[in-house]
Order: C-alpha cells, then structure tokens, then sequence
C-alpha cells in the first residue's frame, strides 16, 4: 500500500496535475466522443487502470498499457477461484497472468533502473522512480 502525506505527498501529486489533464483528455476523445452508448463502469476501470500506468511508471504506450491491462483482468478473473493447477481452468490462467505481469513489471523497473543510473530520467517524474531513488527509514 502507498500512502501520500504531507508536504512531499502533496507535491507528489499535484506536480503530476497535467499529466492526470492530458489523460482524461485523451480517454473521454478515445473511447466516449461520437459514441451513442457508453458502458461508463466498463470505461471508468480502463481510464483508472491507464491512469495508474501513467502516473506509477510513466507508460505512454496505450497498447502496452491494453496489453497490461488484458493480464491484470485475467488474474481478477481467477483470483477467487479454487487453487486448481490444471490448464484450462480460471485459477491456472490467473497464475499465468501473475506470472506475465511479474516478468513485464520488472523488465520496467530494470529499465528504470538503468535510465536513472544513466541521468536519462527524472528521479521524481513519476512513484516508480520516486521509489527507485528515495532511502526508506532504514536509509536502504
């Protein structure tokens, strides 16, 4: 869990003001403008979900963060099911999809890692970086 407080908390959030702007902009354009229905429940858990990749670790791609979001909807799918490891069922396709979203969550903090040793990226352009740079009370 992450919890924001304080002054840091506060900057953290609202220097990402545009960022939240553009991202709204750019899903009502997407998927509301022109349509006669819109299944908002449906619309509303993509938007958060594209907004979480964009805020947490600065995923531009919109594929990548469909193709995040396809993995994350899957392991939801399965995780209140029986623990059955036989292929075909919802829990083995959750586990699969844990699995997938473990690998591709951490190629993105490696390639964090590398572009914050390289000076590439801002330490504070977004919370994966922010982690990535910041000492915990252990000073780790």
């Amino acid at each position: 869990m992450v919890v924001f407080c304080g002054a840091t908390g506060n900057k953290f959030l609202f220097s990402n003001e545009n960022r939240k702007h553009y991202a709204a902009r750019f899903h009502l354009k997407r998927y509301w403008d022109g349509k006669a229905d819109v299944k908002v429940y449906n619309m509303l858990k993509v938007y958060t979900f594209s907004l979480a990749c964009s805020l947490f670790a600065s995923i531009k791609s919109e594929e990548q963060k469909m193709e995040l979001s396809a993995l994350f909807n899957v392991f939801l799918q399965g995780m209140m099911h029986m623990d059955l490891k036989i292929p075909g069922t919802r829990y083995y396709k959750a586990k699969k999809a844990v699995d997938a979203l473990q690998r591709e969550l951490t190629n993105q903090v490696d390639d964090r890692k590398e572009a914050l040793r390289a000076g590439t990226v801002n330490p504070k352009q977004d919370l994966m970086s922010y982690l990535l740079t910041t000492a915990d009370d252990r000073s780790k």
